[in-house]
């Protein structure tokens, strides 16, 4: 099954994609935006291969994990090339979700591999595409919702943990066998997705949360599912060997807090004068670097120069007492998501790293960071921005006569249009000319019956409005029969536009993968991945062949 790709004859509504894309001096002031440039990356992987020399401890710890989650021989062989003294990595990442998440979860992953795959080929070294799967991450509330479209231009809104599990607990280590289970019965019976391959995926799924019990290693056993035959690798950074390959930087957030404190905030200053509202906070006292305390994810702060867990004065203790911790047992502690871009650069041999939209956010806000941490800041590259044409979408928008780019430019605008063209009789026209003659004809009439009593001007005024009231109450009606002769193109425009930009939302940010896997298959990663143009910027549409 092919995927045919084109970029959108629209600009991106988001302003940073397009910023990225048009480089203006506050943002390359801000990010490293030449990641296009084979000379400038040549140099970048001769500087990043020369500090990165521990490479059998990483390249065990992640293959070890990966063979866990079912990695094939593409994904083994990634991590044999990553042992090379001079391989490099494209990475990109994303918090673990129910299913994968949204769309645009695969894209980042799609992303990466089409970069590496490109900047191998221009480079003449191994460069290898890794996914950071995020679950030391903790609002649950955030990964729970599983959104497929329903026949008719509905949708259907589910949930993998029902209560949502309490407290601020790292998602990866949820158990989600039961849940997962129960979630599978409800979309079998509700008949969801649809789908070819529907029941093949759904009883994949049951089957990796059997083998997989916990939240974080069913995402990376789906994740590699997804991706056949694209050398991915997903690295879990709850991981106790990376965990302690990492040590050494998260004692040094502690140690080095006044700095990092005050970078942080010379970097939001920057964005903020740029005239962009900083996308991550960074509250006085804060040191970036949560504590698990009796299962919970804790912030550790600074009162009074000593350190604690947020809410937790009795376990206060001096930084050097808690850095000393850290290097101890670094299983325990892990970074925010400004800190966490530090630890990844340090862990990995990073060449560039794919990022979205929120992502650039607060990229945008590390340059000082990078630096008082002796780190440089990696190229940035846009991840896919995507909208899948499943066949059925693709069939409505062929009868509507619209295109995607009208869709997403507001498709009722774009159906106000097409009905006013159908509508023979003209009913705007004729009332509005209406009601012009009808508003001369009455001021004239009350005009005439002013001498009469001076009363009856403001009750004509009265008057006239009760009748361009039933006016419009008759032009309502008007429409409505109109709309109703149309009934059949209005639900075509609906329907596509439900696919397209569900509530609104662009679908990549909306639908569960799922909803696409079980269109056409588990290797729905790898197909977007091999599409040609996918490391284009800008918004791309792909065209889904159904199966047949």
């Amino acid at each position: 099954m092919t995927m045919r790709i084109r970029r959108l004859a629209i600009a991106d509504p988001d302003p940073w994609m397009r910023a990225l894309e048009e480089r203006p001096d506050w943002l390359s002031a801000r990010l490293p935006l030449d990641a296009r440039s084979d000379r400038v990356l040549a140099e970048r992987a001769e500087r990043v291969c020369a500090r990165h020399s521990d490479r059998e401890r990483l390249a065990a710890a992640l293959e070890a994990a990966n063979r866990r989650w079912g990695a094939d021989a593409a994904t083994l062989a990634s991590l044999g090339a990553l042992r090379s003294p001079d391989a490099v990595v494209v990475t990109t990442g994303q918090q673990v979700g129910a299913l994968l998440g949204p769309l645009y979860t695969v894209y980042k992953a799609a992303g990466a591999v089409a970069h590496a795959r490109r900047l191998q080929a221009a480079l003449g070294r191994p460069v290898v595409p890794v996914f950071w799967a995020a679950t030391e991450d903790h609002d649950v509330g955030e990964i729970n919702r599983v959104r497929v479209p329903a026949p008719g231009g509905r949708r259907a809104d589910f949930r993998l943990f029902d209560p949502v599990p309490a407290g601020r607990r790292p998602v990866g280590p949820l158990p989600v066998t039961e849940a997962m289970e129960r979630l599978v019965a409800e979309l079998t019976a509700r008949e969801l997705p649809t789908g070819a391959c529907r029941r093949e995926v759904l009883d994949g799924v049951v089957e990796l949360a059997r083998e997989h019990p916990t939240l974080g290693e069913h995402f990376c056993a789906l994740l590699l599912r997804t991706f056949p035959g694209t050398g991915l690798v997903v690295l879990d950074p709850m991981d106790p060997e990376l965990r302690r390959l990492g040590a050494q930087t998260m004692a040094s957030f502690l140690e080095r807090h006044d700095q990092v404190g005050a970078a942080v905030a010379a970097g939001m200053a920057a964005v903020a004068a740029a005239g962009h509202a900083p996308q991550v906070s960074w509250t006085p006292g804060e040191t970036g670097l949560f504590a698990l305390v009796e299962g919970e994810r804790l912030m550790l702060e600074e009162r009074e120069g000593r350190i604690m867990p947020r809410g937790r004065p009795d376990l206060v203790a001096d930084r050097s007492e808690w850095a000393e911790r850290v290097r101890r047992t670094p299983e325990g502690f892990s970074p925010s998501a400004l800190l966490r871009p530090v630890l990844q650069e340090v862990l990995l041999p990073t060449l560039a790293v794919v990022l979205g939209p929120g992502e650039l956010r607060y990229f945008a806000e590390l340059g000082e960071l990078f630096g008082v941490l002796g780190a440089q800041l990696p190229p940035v590259l846009p991840r896919p921005r995507l909208t899948l044409v499943d066949g059925s979408t693709r069939r409505l928008l062929e009868r509507t006569g619209a295109g995607v780019e009208d869709l997403w430019q507001g498709w009722d605008e774009r159906l106000a249009a097409e009905l006013a063209v159908r509508d023979r009789v003209g009913i705007d026209a004729r009332f509005a000319q209406f009601q012009d003659q009808l508003v001369e004809m009455h001021t004239a009439l009350v005009a005439a019956l002013a001498p009469l009593d001076a009363s009856l001007a403001e009750l004509g005024a009265r008057n006239r409005d009760r009748i361009l009231a039933e006016v419009a109450w008759l032009r309502s009606k008007a429409q409505h029969a109109h709309r109703q002769g149309n009934e059949t193109l209005i639900r075509q425009y609906r329907t596509a536009a439900e696919h397209i930009l569900p509530d609104g939302i662009p679908q990549e940010r909306y639908y569960s993968a799922l909803a696409y896997l079980a269109r056409v298959g588990w290797d729905l990663g790898a197909r977007v991945a091999r599409c040609d143009g996918l490391t284009q910027s800008g918004l791309l549409v792909a065209d889904l062949a159904d199966p047949g």
